[in-house]
């Protein structure tokens, strides 16, 4: 259905969250710079050279601000309070940001014309490219879970029309603010890992669309994920850290718990998602035992019901 009151794209800003970037940070943030009025960095503790070349390519821009948050909040805080910031200065749409990420020429745009059409739609997203081609990482086929009926879950791609989703990334995705402020902010006892898997859920339950625009893409750094080849076939073991395990094996669960009834086959996919990931670090990854440890300790604090930042 039409949007009958159709905001202007003056009124979408971003939120890019920063703890520690890299070198490429200067550019993509000239890269937002260029198709946004307002962007705000949300830094997590940076440590003091690293902040201090953050402050130098804020400075470069008279549409950017910073907010120090001094330690790491974790993701979902620091979203949200750019989010917050974003909404009280009559802001109707927030472009969630990675520090490595790239929008590309008119993809602002694409997202906004597409959400500013429709009814209750809470997010949109671009497709996602791939930053590391030298792991042939954009072979990866862009297929994502759409809502379905049952135990067993569909995927589809992103073709001529929007595609209608369960869940999206945070990064690159355009929120509607007044939505986002209506159904909740993003789960910050999560601490990171699951937030992004966890509203969109939240967003469908409630009646509201998640939705990948086919017009819009990204370019995306994703972890330290690449490409093996095992009995002929392509793997992609991310070669996260055990911290990170951690996170994502504790906070599945607790989505698990929540959504299980709604979208059982939700829970059938992540579960085969969870068995994967435990093929892949045993048969390409490093620090095997370390990893394992960290997602054995993950499912044991969702048991006890432990959330927020991991206590070592």
């Amino acid at each position: 259905m039409i949007n009958s009151t159709v905001p202007s794209l003056a009124q979408t800003g971003a939120v890019v969250i920063t703890f520690n970037p890299d070198n490429d940070f200067g550019l993509n943030l000239t890269a937002a710079s260029h198709q946004l009025d307002k962007i705000i960095v949300v830094d997590n503790g940076s440590q003091e050279s690293s902040l201090n070349r953050i402050k130098d390519c804020v400075s470069q821009h008279t549409n950017v601000i910073l907010i120090d948050n001094k330690n790491n909040l974790g993701i979902a805080k620091a979203l949200n309070i750019g989010c917050q910031y974003l909404l009280e200065r009559d802001t109707s749409f927030a472009l969630m940001l990675d520090q490595d990420s790239l929008v590309t020429d008119g993809m602002v745009a694409s997202l906004y014309n597409t959400i500013s059409s429709l009814n209750s739609c809470a997010v949109i997203s671009p497709k996602i490219l791939a930053k590391d081609n030298d792991n042939n990482l954009d072979t990866i086929p862009s297929r994502y879970m759409v809502p379905s009926n049952g135990l067993f879950y569909k995927k589809s791609s992103v073709e001529k029309e929007p595609l209608r989703v369960l869940f999206n990334i945070t990064s690159g995705s355009l929120i509607d603010l007044t939505i986002w402020n209506k159904i909740g902010k993003f789960q910050e006892d999560y601490f990171i890992e699951g937030v992004d898997n966890e509203y969109g859920l939240r967003a469908n339950s409630l009646g509201y669309s998640v939705v990948i625009d086919n017009n819009a893409s990204l370019v995306q750094q994703y972890g330290n994920q690449q490409v093996k080849r095992l009995f002929g076939k392509n793997f992609f073991p991310t070669f996260h850290s055990p911290l990170r395990h951690y996170y994502v094996s504790r906070n599945r669960l607790f989505i698990w718990n929540k959504y299980y009834k709604k979208y059982p086959y939700y829970l059938t996919w992540d579960l085969l998602s969870f068995f994967n990931t435990l093929f892949l670090i045993l048969a390409f990854e490093d620090n095997k035992y370390q990893k394992i440890k960290h997602i054995g300790r993950g499912i044991l604090d969702a048991f006890r019901g432990k959330k927020g930042k991991y206590d070592v």
